[in-house]
């Protein structure tokens, strides 16, 4: 498949859902959640090409009056299930792409936390190879419980609340993972980088980091960037401080205000733009 081909038949499946009518919505949404979620592993680009074609033809189907069930059937799964056993697997480049992405955010959120709580930075580099690993098999823990929950029986309304219960304790499990290894390992391979080599480290990677979101072209990972920088603010704050550049206690108010009102910003700009990319 051609670069960025899933992200183009991503936005030609939003632009058809809208024309679908509220009972054949909720059926596709299902099925291409499913397929979404067990194709982690599968190349983007065909996996996308054969959803769009599924809901073309089911919008064909719509306007002669049949509807998603009388199409594709009551099941579902086993139709998804099929279709993704004959798509082509993701390549060692795209999954290498994929993993070092996720380890990346990882250690990149790491490095900005640990450079806004401190004036002097420490790292354990046994911690954060450990933290990778956790993040990694949480990203694959997740989609395996989301692609679970998909079809699995009960209300609608019920199905929702425990996915979101199976989610939180992912969430809840690999943050728990972390704070283990970070006492395990908080003083095994310590590395201390002085400032200002972090302000130049850490600005180079939020800058790097940005720049490949904005050609990548995913307006998810934007609430994420715009935390970063305000934790990279934080931190330069903090080493003025402890350098008696900047004096006043209110400055640590300040901090905390700034932190707090970024959280915020955060939560409610993540949720719109996870909405708007389903």
């Amino acid at each position: 498949m051609k670069k960025n081909q899933g992200k183009v038949y991503r936005d030609k499946l939003n632009q058809l859902e809208s024309q679908l009518t509220a009972e054949n919505r909720h059926y596709f949404d299902d099925l291409r959640m499913y397929m979404s979620m067990a194709g982690l592993l599968l190349d983007e680009g065909e996996l996308n090409m054969q959803l769009y074609q599924l809901e073309d033809d089911l919008l064909a189907a719509q306007a002669d009056g049949i509807s998603a069930v009388d199409y594709f059937g009551n099941q579902p799964q086993e139709m998804a299930d099929e279709l993704l056993a004959n798509t082509k697997k993701a390549s060692g480049k795209s999954l290498f792409g994929m993993i070092l992405l996720v380890v990346g955010i990882l250690w990149g959120v790491n490095l900005i936390g640990d450079f806004s709580l401190a004036s002097e930075m420490f790292l354990s580099i046994p911690q954060y190879f450990a933290s990778a690993l956790l993040g990694v098999l949480g990203v694959g823990l997740l989609f395996f419980v989301m692609k679970k929950m998909v079809f699995s029986s009960g209300v609608a309304a019920f199905r929702e609340i425990k996915t979101g219960i199976a989610i939180g304790v992912v969430f809840l499990g690999v943050i728990a993972g972390q704070l283990a290894v970070a006492l395990l390992l908080v003083d095994v391979g310590i590395v201390r980088i002085p400032f200002p080599v972090d302000v130049l480290i850490l600005g180079g990677l939020v800058v790097g980091l940005t720049i490949f979101l904005v050609k990548a072209g995913d307006k998810l990972f934007y609430p994420v960037v715009f935390f970063l920088y305000v934790l990279l603010a934080l931190g330069v704050v903090q080493r003025l401080l402890a350098v008696d550049f900047l004096t006043g206690s209110y400055w640590h108010t300040l901090q905390s205000v700034v932190l707090i009102g970024a959280l915020v910003v955060w939560f409610v700009w993540q949720m719109k733009v996870s909405r708007g990319n389903q």
